[in-house]
């Protein structure tokens, strides 16, 4: 009798190991096997979804095949059924590792850019094309920016601090833009405390007004001292700004990409060959380093500068040194262009 029990246990033994060692593999395997990706994808996990349904939909998607492993590892640890909604990035790690990236809501972080001498409208339609991001923005009514990014102008161009700004899905297009303004209002506060004397500008705003002549005039950031010179020079003479890219700005729909000489004679609030001092206002979101050449310039005795064809510029301290700089770089490429 005794050894039958014996025969018995030891049977019951040798089964429930077979049994531990079974599922040990599977765990094992759980830990080791990676998820059938090529390369990364997004996965959104909706609110109230469980771990048998989130591996389901792994199933379905023939991302992996291994759910019963799964669920009773999830016996052994119940924080692996602490699943937490959001997008995420799935990879070709194993399928446990993604699962703990979402319970520990590592979610997948989008990225949007606003490049230094984008207008207001442009970003405005950059961050409309973003995917997963929640909309809350009332489109083409400026009262709605002003107001929810409480700036104290009227117009909202220049607000917006270049940089790259992450977001989740559920964000929403509004937070992005109150982030930007705020690094913008920084940026400039910080600058505008350490500005150069005698600068022509009564607040930080013309600064900024500025600052964003300047960063549409030059992509060649070492010029950006050089060229804030020549304007500041010009604004202590009061002598006209006669920039392109304000009239440009000013022209809006009308500049087809061909600026004339009638473009510079119509007028504009913007148009700095027509009007005297700074227009009024900024005409695209200026860079950090922009703002800085505006509010501390290179000295210099300049008044005159014409692009060289190369994305430099010539500069002179005279009209007829600047007619002359015109004679050879401007009318060359011009007869250069017609021949």
């Amino acid at each position: 009798m005794m050894k039958s029990i014996k025969i018995i246990l030891l049977s019951m033994a040798i089964i429930l190991g077979i049994i531990a060692s079974y599922v040990y593999s599977h765990i094992q395997l759980l830990q080791t096997k990676a998820l059938n990706l090529k390369e990364p994808i997004l996965f959104e996990v909706k609110s109230g979804t469980g771990l048998t349904t989130l591996c389901k939909q792994f199933q379905a998607e023939k991302l992996t095949d291994n759910c019963w492993s799964l669920r009773i590892l999830a016996k052994l640890d119940p924080t692996l059924t602490d699943i937490k909604a959001g997008v995420y990035q799935l990879t070709a790690d194993s399928l446990l590792d993604n699962v703990k990236k979402i319970n520990n809501s590592q979610v997948h972080l989008f990225s949007f850019s606003i490049i230094e001498g984008e207008s207001f409208s442009q970003v405005l339609n950059n961050i409309s094309n973003l995917p997963y991001i929640k909309k809350v923005m009332q489109q083409g009514k400026d009262s709605f920016y002003v107001d929810a990014l409480k700036i104290k102008h009227a117009n909202t161009e220049g607000w917006l601090f270049p940089d790259t700004y992450f977001y989740q899905a559920g964000d929403t297009d509004l937070s992005l833009l109150q982030r930007s303004h705020s690094a913008m209002k920084i940026s400039l506060d910080e600058l505008w405390q350490k500005r150069e004397q005698n600068l022509p500008y009564a607040n930080a705003y013309e600064a900024l007004i500025m600052a964003s002549i300047i960063e549409k005039e030059t992509a060649k950031a070492s010029e950006r001292p050089l060229i804030a010179s020549v304007f500041i020079n010009r604004l202590h003479k009061k002598m006209r700004l006669q920039t392109d890219p304000t009239v440009i700005y000013g022209l809006k729909d009308q500049f087809d990409g061909d600026l004339t000489r009638a473009h510079l004679k119509q007028y504009t609030p913007y148009n700095t060959y027509r009007i005297k001092a700074l227009p009024p206002t900024p005409i695209a979101m200026p860079s950090y380093a922009a703002i800085q050449a505006a509010l501390s310039p290179e000295s210099s005795n300049y008044y005159y500068f014409v692009a060289k064809g190369d994305g430099s510029h010539q500069f002179s301290e005279n009209l007829s040194q600047h007619n002359q700089a015109v004679r050879k770089y401007q009318l060359k490429k011009k007869v250069s262009n017609d021949s």
